[in-house]
């Protein structure tokens, strides 16, 4: 039997995907703005609140649109598939890693119990791996950008992509029930390493990486009358029986991220939003990558004390970074790749 392909999302969809991805990120950033205060922001604070959704919760919401976002990526147009992730993911990465490096060690003056935190300065194998993509599988990730780790297990499941793209749906779904067991064993394995980014060998893709492919077989199976629940039910099985590092409002960053992915097409985005949407979709990366390291910059050179204003300075950053380092890099990259493919072609 052949299986019909997935139908193509709506533009209003992308637009949705985009915000959510932003509001994941700021998340992601909110919650490591405690550290610098001992986990103790004024009442009022607004990054206070906003941290309260749970960056755990976050990073699985980025999962569930990654995997959904690659599988449109692949089964779109498979061809220079790799090439296309490499454009969109190392242009912004590689300077992100250099800049962890060059900003070094640090004491973070709180923490959640009242001691300092120190972020060791990364070495050059440390530095290395993380390049490579092989924190959490050779190296751990730089002491100073931890959120790092979920760089590799991301990257490493867009490499498995192509593989997952050939099986039938059916043996997809064996693949995903296969994942949600090894999820599931972080239940009794999870006390040995403490924390998924503390998991070697590659582990933290097995412990959650069913998040990511979950995302890639809701994908492909979203048409069907079942689809929709069954997505939601899988997700909240898996976090309902593993609430590990799942505490606060994590439940609404849950919901809101499943039901963006369900029912985001449905929202009818103003024409002028177009634009703003998309930039904050792609900003959310870099605020993602850079955020640790200047919260570091802005508490200690600039003399930041509030949370408010070290994430919106961080906003501010990363947006600059989106628009004079990463878009200059990866067109650049794009002009290199196809005078390449040109010097290549045969004479005519």
């Amino acid at each position: 039997m052949i299986e019909s392909p997935p139908p193509r999302p709506s533009a209003s969809l992308w637009s949705s995907l985009s915000l959510l991805r932003f509001v994941l990120a700021a998340i992601v950033a909110a919650a490591h703005v405690k550290a610098f205060y001992g986990g103790t922001l004024a009442a009022l604070d607004p990054v206070k609140i906003l941290a309260s959704f749970n960056g755990h919760a976050a990073v699985v919401g980025f999962l569930l649109v990654s995997g959904f976002s690659i599988a449109h990526s692949l089964l779109a147009e498979g061809k220079g598939y790799v090439w296309r992730r490499f454009v969109r993911i190392y242009p912004l990465y590689l300077p992100a890693v250099l800049f962890s490096a060059w900003v070094g060690g640090y004491v973070v003056p709180g923490s959640a119990a009242g001691e300092p935190i120190t972020y060791a300065a990364p070495g050059l194998f440390e530095t290395l791996g993380n390049l490579l993509m092989l924190q959490c599988v050779l190296v751990p990730p730089m002491s100073n950008n931890g959120p790092l780790w979920t760089l590799s297990l991301e990257w490493w499941c867009y490499m498995a992509a192509p593989l997952l793209a050939m099986l039938s749906r059916r043996r997809l779904l064996l693949v995903l029930v296969l994942m949600t067991a090894a999820h599931l064993s972080w239940m009794v394995l999870g006390a040995r390493f403490g924390f998924y980014a503390r998991c070697p060998f590659g582990l933290h893709i097995v412990f959650l990486g069913v998040f990511w492919l979950a995302g890639f077989w809701y994908y492909q199976v979203r048409a069907a009358p079942w689809a929709a629940w069954s997505f939601i039910g899988l997700v909240w099985l898996l976090t309902g029986l593993n609430r590990d590092n799942l505490a606060g409002n994590y439940q609404p960053t849950l919901a809101v991220s499943c039901l963006m992915l369900i029912a985001g097409g449905l929202i009818a985005w103003p024409a002028w939003s177009g634009g703003l949407l998309k930039l904050l979709g792609n900003a959310s990366y870099s605020l993602y990558l850079l955020h640790k390291p200047f919260y570091h910059l802005a508490h200690e050179n600039l003399g930041l004390r509030q949370g408010w204003q070290i994430f919106s300075l961080t906003v501010a950053v990363a947006i600059l970074a989106h628009w004079l380092v990463e878009l200059p890099l990866r067109k650049a990259l794009q002009k290199l790749w196809n005078h390449l493919q040109g010097s290549r072609s045969p004479a005519t």
